[in-house]
């Protein structure tokens, strides 16, 4: 019950403050983007221990950013999408016998930084080379799950804190529009999002390793508007 107090709050805050930076949209023209992306989320965990392509399950996001210095931008954020992995998809003869699966609904509300490498935006925007930007980010995040097994007749649902981090690229499309790519992990504390918990009671071929924490994956593309202030003309 805690976590899900915690989850809500964070919802709230989020929404006031998307909504208050929206009221202001005049104020630090050119520092404030709103947008929208699609992507795919892929499970990183017992039933697929290593990065397995063929796990992205849909997902979609919408954001606030905030850019107080070329080089930073802040991020607050709102993702959900599906999520879900399988033995069967394994090479490993373990996993096979074993014959696990789960698939799910996931929600993630996240505040992160990001490092620009370059000068983003850049007065004289016309240069090509000038409208590419590598970055890093880091942050924190609460993600709610809700996932569905073959393990146990009932759903399992938690609200876990995460770190997110990755890499990405930003493309200056005009004035008003960036283009935005990224690859994130994120970092779980816990090994159940599979929703399986470990149980010695049960056979050897149907055991989990539970000091091995789950991970899941972000990739994604999305675009933003960059909201303009009204300039006033110049007089001598």
């Amino acid at each position: 019950m805690m976590k899900y107090r915690i989850v809500n709050r964070l919802s709230i805050c989020i929404l006031s403050f998307l909504l208050l930076a929206f009221l202001q949209i005049n104020s630090f023209a050119q520092k404030k983007e709103l947008g929208f992306g699609l992507g795919g989320i892929n499970y990183k965990g017992d039933l697929a221990p290593n990065f397995q392509p063929l796990n992205i399950k849909p997902a979609g996001e919408i954001f606030f950013k905030y850019n107080p210095y070329s080089f930073v931008s802040l991020k607050l954020g709102f993702m959900m999408g599906r999520i879900g992995a399988a033995d069967s998809m394994s090479q490993d003869p373990f996993q096979k016998v074993r014959n696990f699966h789960f698939s799910g609904d996931m929600k993630e509300i996240s505040g992160r930084v990001e490092y620009n490498f370059f000068n983003f935006r850049p007065k004289n925007y016309r240069r090509r080379f000038e409208k590419w930007c590598p970055f890093l980010f880091a942050g924190v995040a609460a993600s709610n799950y809700a996932v569905k097994n073959n393990f146990s007749d009932e759903s399992y649902s938690s609200t876990q804190i995460v770190i997110p981090f990755g890499i990405g690229v930003k493309h200056f499309l005009n004035p008003s529009w960036n283009l935005t790519m990224e690859f994130g992990a994120r970092k779980m504390f816990t090994d159940t999002l599979d929703g399986i918990i470990s149980d010695a009671n049960l056979p050897k071929f149907s055991q989990t390793n539970p000091e091995s924490k789950d991970m899941y994956f972000y990739t994604g593309i999305s675009i933003s508007y960059l909201f303009q202030g009204i300039r006033c003309p110049v007089t001598e």
